[in-house]
């Protein structure tokens, strides 16, 4: 389905009813789940902040993005329902083989329910950088 056609902008339900794809209903999401989601927006890292300064309020292309919004079983660090897209900054939580199991796990879940999910290095040089080429983090969205 091309970028951006679905009627319902988030991802699939595992009970899915006639004309009800695409949506993920919020039962789905345990509430200690939300409730650490509610936590992670008030403990903002410097890094996060940098590109939530640049994603939110619609001011990267006019997108609307989330962020630390539950999907299914995880947290993702922002999120554009309108294209399905998952943006993660991969940091020290992310480092390890523990960590990056946990990525493979999220990842798989997130392709399986047809969300694209774009990693992005936490260093802030190189965010500032990705942020300073809009069209770069455009073009890997797409893909």
């Amino acid at each position: 389905m091309p970028l951006g056609t679905d009627p319902h902008p988030l991802p699939l339900s595992r009970k899915r009813a006639r004309g009800d794809e695409g949506r993920v209903r919020r039962l789905e999401s345990p509430v200690v789940l939300r409730e650490r989601a509610r936590e992670l927006r008030q403990e903002v890292n410097p890094v996060e902040a940098v590109l939530w300064s640049q994603l939110r309020d619609r001011r990267f292309r006019g997108l609307k993005f989330r962020r630390q919004y539950v999907l299914g079983p995880f947290i993702a660090d922002f999120y554009c329902a309108q294209h399905r897209l998952v943006v993660e900054l991969d940091g020290a939580t992310h480092e390890g083989p523990g960590g990056q199991g946990r990525d493979r796990e999220r990842d798989a879940w997130m392709v399986g329910h047809g969300i694209r999910v774009v990693r992005l290095p936490a260093a802030i040089a190189a965010l500032e950088a990705a942020i300073d080429s809009h069209q770069s983090l455009w073009n890997r969205c797409e893909k």
